[in-house]
Order: structure tokens, then sequence, then C-alpha cells
């Protein structure tokens, strides 16, 4: 009998709970409010996510039946789950206001 151990080592860009991949993704607060689109990383290309109308600063985004790996290994798709990170354009806000 041959047995192997087989350990995975954590990525800092992505998480894997179950049969779903986390990521996260910087957004401004202008993607949020004007439903832009924002690229979003994936281990094996970036995707162009459109932000759902009423999208909050703590929601998550699905970006549902992207593959992942080789198709005849997992034989199913996984849902991407996207966290925003909100990132606040310092310097278009204080322009905007004629403080700079």
């Amino acid at each position: 009998d041959l047995y192997l151990k087989i350990r995975i080592i954590p990525n800092k860009k992505y998480r894997r709970e179950w049969d779903d991949l986390y990521v996260k993704a910087n957004v401004t607060v202008f993607d949020l409010v004007l439903w832009w689109e924002v690229e979003v990383p994936h281990p094996e290309w970036n995707l162009m996510v459109k932000i759902p109308k009423w999208t909050q600063v703590w929601d998550k985004i699905r970006v549902s039946g992207r593959w992942f790996g080789e198709k005849w290994l997992f034989k199913s798709k996984w849902d991407m789950i996207v966290e925003t990170e909100v990132s606040i354009p310092v310097y278009e806000v204080l322009k905007n206001a004629g403080l700079v």
C-alpha cells in the first residue's frame, strides 16, 4: 500500500471554504455607487466583475460557476466570493472639496 500525505500551503490572496473560493478585491466608493466593473484576481486569469446595485461596503459578491483547475480533477464549478475592501481616494475627495 502507498499512502500520500498532501499539504496545501495557504495563499495570501485566496481562501477556500468548501466549494467556494474567497478573494479580496480593492474597490473605491465610486465603484460601489456607480455600479462599475472591477478587476478581480483569479488563480488562472483576472475577471471583470460588475458591482451589483445596492452593494454595501460589507457585502460579498458571488460570481457563480467559474472553473478552477482541470475540469477532470474537480468535476464541478466553484463559486468565487469577492470580498470588497473599500478604499477612499483621498486626493480626489479633497480636490473636489476645494481643499487641495
